[in-house]
Parts: structure tokens; sequence; C-alpha cells
């Protein structure tokens, strides 16, 4: 898998002039630049509900006059109550976690040893988001399907190594899929987990059983499940292009689906993330560009990308992926509480874009399920290929096939060894030599 990943990195197009970026990355970046503010009634007023492990933070925010971070500060006379509440939140939830990373470094010093920081970043990030924008959910260390390569072809390799990624955190919104009525109990039910909820559940057979009458049922089951595909063949048509999560080949999908709104990876396997994450994205006509967190095991700084699509490749079945950074006017090191401070008010600057992505889900997931049911989508996942492969192929060397000639094979053993059994070989005595005087 690993050069596979490599190959699609390499392929990703890096561009770090903003002045060709497109007009909606470039407004994104603004608005993010503009949020790296905190207001200053923080250095007299602290946010109430403060962890009491975090007030030590509180005295370091009043003695900072550091030169390069006072434009970080933002003179607010007045804000609405709701608004002052959610910052309160924030800012408090923010130390607490700013202060967990502190003590991972000071256990760092005192032991001489490297502990890993990836598990507090991504615990800052995952609460300083949540805890600002409702409605969203949080994704963690989960497979995400790895993406095809640009020019859309399939690789027969790939049916032979892994899959997916691991995505250490994933931001998302859920958009549940229409599914039909069911006029006999009045629920929503879909008939793609109905059919192969039958087809996936388990063989029952007497407990006792010989190895030929096991696969003797076997057999019998797997020719149930081909005529049932045989008569239906829409079971293996579900929407699965509309996911980005890897799921195992022919399982029912499930109903709801995860749409993206930011994704959080190391440095090497952010840009692999973010390209599945894009191509899922425009599956459901977002073409708006996507936040990206790169982060380091052993290290408190985090990287901003921008990720956007650009359909002017016409020699590609799917478009090519740029990356950006955004380069910020501070190094973003989370064990600093005024960085903690502003990372999160970074975060409580997206809900716009977040509320406005929700509203685009909710008005295109009919048209969505009509496109997948009608395979009208590009397949970006590179398992595609396999999930829509029958389930049982009919070519040489199948699953079936190799499993009937060894129990086949198996049989004959058994028989001989019955009959073994019964008419055992008449063993020669073995010769008494004579001791010599």
């Amino acid at each position: 898998m690993a050069p596979y990943v490599n190959l699609t990195r390499d392929d990703i197009l890096r561009n770090e002039d903003i002045s060709t970026w497109p007009p909606a990355v470039v407004q994104l970046v603004q608005s993010i630049r503009d949020a790296l503010k905190v207001p200053s009634w923080l250095k007299s007023e602290p946010p109430p509900y403060t962890d009491k492990r975090a007030v030590h933070l509180l005295d370091q925010l009043g003695t900072i006059d550091d030169p390069s971070t006072c434009h970080l500060w933002e003179h607010v006379d007045m804000v609405d109550d709701n608004l002052q509440q959610r910052l309160n939140l924030a800012f408090s939830t923010a130390l607490s976690d700013c202060a967990r990373i502190q003590v991972a470094i000071e256990r760092e010093e005192l032991s001489g040893t490297s502990v890993p920081k990836e598990s507090f970043i991504v615990v800052l990030m995952r609460n300083a988001i949540l805890n600002v924008s409702p409605g969203l959910n949080s994704l963690e260390d989960v497979l995400v399907a790895l993406p095809r390569h640009f020019s859309g072809e399939p690789i027969p390799a790939l049916r032979y190594m892994k899959r997916s990624l691991s995505a250490p955190l994933v931001i998302s919104i859920c958009q549940k899929m229409p599914v039909e009525d069911d006029e006999d109990d009045g629920k929503a039910t879909s008939k793609w987990e109905d059919e192969s909820s039958e087809a996936s559940s388990p063989l029952q057979w007497p407990p006792s059983v010989t190895m030929s009458e096991f696969f003797a049922t076997l057999t019998a089951a797997v020719e149930e499940v081909e005529e049932a595909v045989d008569d239906d063949p829409g079971i293996l048509s579900a929407p699965f292009e509309v996911h980005f999560l890897a799921y195992p080949l022919f399982a029912p999908l499930p109903s709801t689906c995860h749409i993206s709104v930011l994704c959080i990876a190391n440095e090497r396997q952010l840009p692999v993330v973010m390209t599945s994450l894009l191509y899922q994205r425009r599956v459901w006509h977002i073409n708006d560009p996507l936040i990206g967190i790169a982060f380091s095991k052993y290290d408190t700084i985090i990287g901003l990308y921008v990720g956007w699509l650009d359909d002017a490749t016409p020699d590609r079945i799917l478009p090519c992926v740029y990356l950006g950074r955004i380069e910020t006017s501070v190094t973003l090191d989370l064990s600093s509480p005024l960085v903690s401070l502003v990372v999160s008010r970074l975060l409580m600057s997206l809900e716009t874009s977040i509320c406005r992505l929700r509203d685009r889900v909710r008005n295109t997931v009919g048209t969505i399920a009509a496109q997948t049911q009608t395979q009208t989508i590009h397949s970006w996942r590179i398992d595609s290929d396999v999930r829509m492969d029958p389930l049982f192929p009919s070519e040489n060397n199948s699953i079936r096939d190799r499993i009937i000639k060894w129990s086949q094979q198996y049989s004959v053993c058994e028989e001989d060894m019955s009959r073994r059994t019964k008419n055992p070989a008449t063993v020669p005595p073995v010769p008494v030599h004579q001791s010599v005087p």
C-alpha cells in the first residue's frame, strides 16, 4: 500500500501562490486569517468554567507582552450574551486541553523520553469545534477509503493490498439517505439492507455433521445467494460512492452518510486523506474547498492546509487535486495558551460555512440517491471495482470453485481413511534376532 500512497501523494499538485488560487479558496483562507484573534478582555476577565488545572495559564496570558503576538489580541468593547457564553465555553475548554499538553511536555523533559502528543492535539481540535458547532460528528481513528489514481482506471494489483487509510480525526455532518417505505410494518426500511441482511445471515446446520455434509450445506447456501443476486441485480448498486469510510465488501451499507467538514492527519497521509474526502464531497455536488490540519507525532506545532479540485483536466476521469498551505502570522504551537485560544477562535469562524454546507447537502440528497441508483457517478474509490464484481464470480479458480474442489478432495481422503479403519493392513511381525553368545 505504501507505494500507492506515495504515488497518490506525489501526483497532488502543490500550489503555494495564493494569487493563483480560485476566488472561493482565497475567500475561505482570508476569513481564517481574520479569525486568528482573541478578545483582549481575556486578560482581565478570565472565562468561567475554567479547569483548576489550567488556572496558571490565565496568569501566563496576563503577562504576555511579546511583540510578535500582540497583533493576536482584538479589542472588542461589547458582544452579545450568547456569543460571549460560547466564547467562554470554547476558551475554557481550550485552556484545559492546553494544560494537558504542557503536562506531557514536562513529563518528556523529566524522563528524557519523547512523549507522543498526537492524542492531545486530536482532543484539543475535536473539543474546540464540537463545543461551538452543534450537530457535528467526531470520527476518530477511522478507515478512509483510498482514492483512485487521477486517471480513474482500475489497477488489478489493488485487489491484493489494503484499500484504506487510517485518519486520526474527521469532523463530519450526517445525512440520511432516502429509503423505501415498507407498508407492512409502517417503518422505513432499505431494500438493500433487508436483502443483504438475509444473504449474510449465518448458516444453520445440525450440531454434529461431517465435513462433507458441512460443505454440502455451504454449497446450497451459496447457490441460494447467487439466485437472489440474479433475481435482483440492484442489490449491488447501493450508494457506495457517497461514502468515504471503508466498509467490508458485500456488507450492507448504512443509510447514513458522513460528509467531511475538517480532517486531521500526519503530514505524510493528510494529502491522500483530503483527496478521498474531496472526491466524496464532489459526489454530493460540494465544490467548496476543504480544510486539513497536519501534525507530527512528537510535536505540538500544527499546519493548516486547504484543498480543492480542478475540473479543467479533460485527459483525466477524476479532477486534479490541489493543495496549498495556509500561511499564518504566528507559529501554531498548541503548547502556548494564547495559540490554543487563537485556534479555538479560528474553528468557530467555520460555523457559517458548515451551516451552508449542511443546507446544501439536505437539498441535494434526493438527486444524489437517484444518481447512485442509475450509476451515473464516476467511481473514485479503489475498492469500487472489487465491490461491484458479482458476489461469486464464475471465473476459474473462484472462491466457490476452490471450496468445492477442496471439499471433494477431502471427501475422497475421508472415504479412504474410513476404508483403512475398517480393513487395517496386515503388519508383518518384526523378526526376532537371536543374541550372539
